[in-house]
């Protein structure tokens, strides 16, 4: 259930933090000193990442959500872009070592996507 800005309000610090959930990784973290943050997580090459987006009531409810948003259509843009480099550099058989080094994936990321504007 999406949170309201009536629960944001209402919630009262306790003894240790305590995350309320909105929808599609984003949470409001209260902590035991009565600060409300917020956190959102989301998945990179399956690794789990965390992002704090800013403190309540300076980022309301609907600013949150928006830079999720923004957030979420960048992490998917560069899944998409790591999946299509590794396509592309993907190694034929007939060359050296030397040639093998600069056809890694890796520095595909390193080198196209630094160009493109992600990072890395």
């Amino acid at each position: 259930m999406p949170l309201t800005d009536v629960a944001i309000r209402n919630a009262k610090p306790g003894a240790k933090p305590i995350k309320l959930a909105d929808a599609r990784g984003l949470h409001l973290l209260v902590t035991p000193a009565g600060g409300k943050l917020w956190r959102m997580k989301y998945r990179v090459d399956g690794k789990e990442k965390r992002l704090s987006i800013g403190a309540y009531p300076e980022n309301s409810l609907s600013d949150a959500r928006k830079r999720r948003d923004k957030v979420r259509g960048r992490v998917e843009a560069e899944n998409t872009f790591r999946i299509v480099a590794a396509e592309y550099c993907a190694i034929p058989n007939n060359l050296t070592l030397v040639d093998l080094y600069a056809f890694r994936p890796k520095n595909a990321d390193q080198y196209i996507g630094a160009s493109l504007g992600f990072r890395f």
